[in-house]
C-alpha cells in the first residue's frame, strides 16, 4: 500500500513554523474566548449540554479548523494535499475493514486499560497525579457521557464521537504525522511519536497506554492506507464504543464476544473482497 506521502525537497523549519504559528493562534483564540464568555455564564461548567457545546467549540477552533488551514497552507506550498487523500471518500471495503477492525480491538485496548491501572504506584507523586487526573475525568464524564435521553446520546455521538474523531485525526495523524514523515522520519518512527504525542495531551496518566496503542493503530492505518479518512472512521467508531461501554457497562465477556464476531465479519468482508479481485 501507498503512504501517500511525498518527501523529496522538503522545507521542514518552515513548515513547522506555519504548524506552530497557527495552532498557537487557535489556541489564543479559544483562551480569549473563554475569558471574555465563561464569566457571562457561571453555570456553564455544571450543565451537561454547556460542557458539550465547550468541548465542541474547542474540538473546532483548536483542531479542525487549525488542521483545516494548515493542509490548505502546506499544500500551496507542497507536492499535492499535505494531508493525504483528504478530498477521497473511503471505499466500501475500506470502511468497514475499518469498522470491523476498530470493534475486534475494543477488548485488547480495554485490557490495556486494566493493565494501566495495575501498573501504576500505590503512593508517591505519579499515583497522586493519577488520582487527580482521574477525579477530574470522571466527574467531567459523568456529567458529559452520561446518556439519559435520545437527545444526549445525538450529543454525544455528534461531539464525542464525530467532532473528536475528525478534529484530532486531522491534526495529530494529517498535519504532525505528515510533518513527521516529510521530514525523512520513518514511518513506524513517525507513527510512535506522534500517537506518544497524542497519549500525552490527553493528561491521564491511568489511561496512557491504551492511548498509546490505539494512537499507534490509528497512525499505521493512515500511514499504509495513505487516506485519512480511515483513522477518522476508527477514531469516531472507538468513541461511540466507548460511549455505549460507558453507559452500559460491558464486561470483558462481553466485550470479546463482540470483538470475536467483528472478525468474523473482518473475514468475509477480505474473503469477498479477494473473490471481486
Amino acid at each position: 500500500m501507498n503512504s501517500g506521502f511525498n518527501v523529496g525537497n522538503y522545507n521542514a523549519p518552515r513548515d513547522l513554523l506555519m504548524i506552530v504559528a497557527t495552532w498557537l493562534a487557535c489556541f489564543g483564540v479559544t483562551v480569549v474566548a473563554e475569558a471574555l464568555l465563561l464569566p457571562a455564564f457561571p453555570d456553564a461548567m455544571s450543565d451537561p449540554m454547556a460542557l458539550r457545546c465547550i468541548a465542541a467549540a474547542k474540538n473546532v477552533i483548536m483542531l479542525v479548523l487549525p488542521a483545516l488551514l494548515l493542509n490548505k497552507m502546506l499544500t500551496e506550498v507542497s507536492n499535492g494535499n499535505f494531508v493525504s487523500s483528504i478530498n477521497r471518500p473511503l471505499t466500501l471495503k475500506m470502511l468497514l475493514t475499518g469498522v470491523l477492525v476498530t470493534v475486534a480491538l475494543v477488548p485488547a485496548i480495554s485490557s490495556l486499560s486494566l493493565l494501566n491501572h495495575q501498573l501504576l504506584p500505590q503512593s508517591g507523586w505519579l499515583h497522586d497525579i493519577a488520582v487527580s487526573q482521574d477525579a477530574s475525568v470522571n466527574a467531567y464524564y459523568a456529567l458529559v457521557m452520561t446518556s439519559r435521553v435520545p437527545a444526549d446520546w445525538i450529543a454525544n455521538i455528534v461531539v464525542v464521537a464525530l467532532l473528536a474523531g475528525v478534529g484530532e485525526e486531522l491534526f495529530f495523524r494529517g498535519i504532525l504525522q505528515g510533518f513527521a514523515v516529510r521530514c525523512g522520519m520513518r514511518g513506524w518512527v513517525a507513527v510512535f511519536v506522534v500517537a506518544l504525542l497524542f497519549s500525552l495531551v490527553h493528561f491521564q496518566v491511568s489511561e496512557f497506554i491504551p492511548r498509546l496503542a490505539m494512537g499507534v493503530v490509528l497512525g499505521f492505518a493512515y500511514l499504509k492506507t495513505g487516506r485519512i479518512w480511515m483513522p477518522v472512521v476508527m477514531h469516531v467508531v472507538n468513541n461511540v464504543v466507548a460511549l455505549v461501554t460507558y453507559n452500559h457497562e460491558l464486561s470483558l465477556g462481553m466485550q470479546c464476544l463482540v470483538g470475536l464476531a467483528a472478525v468474523a465479519g473482518l473475514a468475509a468482508v477480505l474473503r469477498l473482497g479477494g473473490h471481486k479481485k
